[in-house]
């Protein structure tokens, strides 16, 4: 008895988790009972080289997770997969005070999230690359499968996949007319909700709409203002239609849009003056360490070491929901459209089947992040975005998979352009806020940089192939 199930195919799925070396290891030949009982490997196919393969065929190290293991092992979002996933680390499910997406796969990865620098682990919506860290860090809503590729994954998946590549494939509508809906309450004011629908028009043209809920109150509370920190306040909708043209002729089109309104994470101040004293030699004070000790009553290194001694979910920021440099926050809202349209060739030439893909895609990412970078209660580093910086991309591939010599040889050859620009990227520093400085008691010192605005312009195009012979 063989039982199989596809992750990004068409076929019902069985709750499985699993990876390269589980499947290797699990591969040796079964006791005997258990033949007798009818037991067998489950067979996973993925789409690690952009063909469905079996697991244990494809020379990538990947985990392969189904919609039903997803939701047994209580994956919501895709920093969940920190612990679950051998080798991937997710930043603690952000990036600095930031809910950027930041992963780390075997140590490779970016900690910056600009626009300016790509990430080293690609993340992909049904083949569709998403270039910006913002917005990135997706919950699960409706999702097929989730594959994470170990490594450096330059030849099908682009050139600054150097760590690996994240990729979600979302479940596609079919001719039955259902839904799902599922409910979650928990501690600190959790309260997720998530609701799908299917719903078929005519024969051959089905739709899918999925709408979801992420919430909670926060863990750590600023003791500046009681406010809480640290929280999720996420909308995600999903549009779908599937039109089967032919039997050789299918068009996919996706829509989806999320808005994070959330504050920002807290931090913990640590005072670095003796490290870096110790490493340099240079004992002085920064200009703006030295401005606010000469007005304030509290040296800046106790402000820091105080917050720095606050209990785990306690922290200090000046910015507060009634302050004069505006509260912490962490504003981003993203919409994409997709077209896929996938044509079975069949026999051409000397290849036994021939697929040709069409990918075009487009993504607007909105983002305004406040952020106190000292970490305490009083304002030397900090900076904030006086209005949302936006950032549109474009892309086009086209790919042709095709098999000859009855299975033996395989190839994957393609084009893929892509276009992003980035307007409105407005930074702003500000330095030095002295509460009640010893100057002129009541009064805030602030010493503010100047605004700046960047505009970012990239593009990139790559021909890309790879051909595997069974010998």
């Amino acid at each position: 008895m063989k039982s199989t199930y596809r992750l990004p195919g068409k076929r019902p799925m069985v709750t499985a988790l699993a990876t390269a070396n589980a499947i290797l290891a699990a591969s040796t030949a079964l006791p005997g009972y258990a033949q007798e009982k009818g037991f067998a490997l489950e067979e996973v196919v993925v789409t690690a080289r952009k063909r469905e393969e079996s697991i244990q065929e494809v020379p990538v190290s990947i985990s392969a997770f189904s919609a039903e293991s997803l939701e047994s092992l209580g994956l919501k979002n895709i920093k969940d997969f920190e612990g679950v996933v051998p080798g991937l680390n997710m930043g603690g499910g952000g990036n600095g005070a930031k809910g950027d997406s930041n992963p780390f796969i075997r140590g490779v990865g970016q900690r910056e999230t600009k626009v300016t620098i790509d990430g080293a682990v690609g993340t992909y919506i049904d083949g569709f690359y998403i270039g910006r860290a913002s917005g990135a860090l997706l919950d699960i809503a409706d999702i097929e499968s989730i594959q994470v590729l170990r490594g450096p994954q330059g030849t099908l998946f682009g050139k600054n996949t150097t760590g690996g590549a994240i990729v979600f494939r979302s479940a596609r509508p079919g001719p039955d007319f259902g839904g799902k809906a599922s409910a979650t309450i928990g501690n600190y004011g959790q309260r997720n909700a998530s609701a799908t629908v299917n719903v078929p028009i005519v024969e051959g043209l089905y739709t899918r709409i999925t709408a979801g809920s992420v919430k909670n109150d926060g863990y750590t509370e600023n003791q500046i203002d009681g406010t809480r920190w640290t929280d999720d306040d996420r909308l995600t909708a999903i549009g779908q239609v599937r039109w089967e043209a032919t039997d050789d002729l299918l068009v996919d089109l996706l829509l989806s849009s999320t808005k994070t309104r959330q504050q920002s994470r807290a931090q913990r101040c640590h005072f670095l003056g003796d490290e870096l004293s110790a490493a340099t030699g240079f004992t002085n004070k920064g200009i703006l360490e030295g401005f606010y000790d000469d007005s304030a009553a509290v040296p800046a290194e106790d402000e820091c070491r105080a917050a720095g001694d606050l209990d785990p979910d306690e922290f200090e920021s000046e910015l507060t929901n009634n302050d004069y440099l505006s509260k912490g926050v962490y504003e981003v809202d993203t919409y994409m459209y997709g077209a896929t349209v996938t044509w079975s060739l069949g026999e051409v030439g000397i290849f036994e089947s021939l697929e040709m893909k069409s990918l075009s895609g487009f993504r607007r990412t909105e983002q305004k992040a406040d952020e106190d970078l000292d970490a305490s209660g009083i304002g030397i580093l900090g900076r904030k975005a006086p209005v949302a910086n936006q950032t549109d991309q474009i892309s086009q591939e086209f790919q042709f998979v095709g098999s000859a010599m009855d299975g033996r040889l395989n190839m994957t050859v393609g084009a893929f352009g892509f276009y992003e620009e980035t307007d409105g990227d407005f930074q702003q520093s500000y330095g030095a806020v002295v509460p009640d400085s010893v100057n002129a008691p009541n009064t805030v010192q602030i010493v503010n940089s100047a605004l700046s605005e960047r505009e970012t312009k990239n593009d990139s195009w790559a021909v890309f192939g790879q051909v595997d012979f069974d010998l």
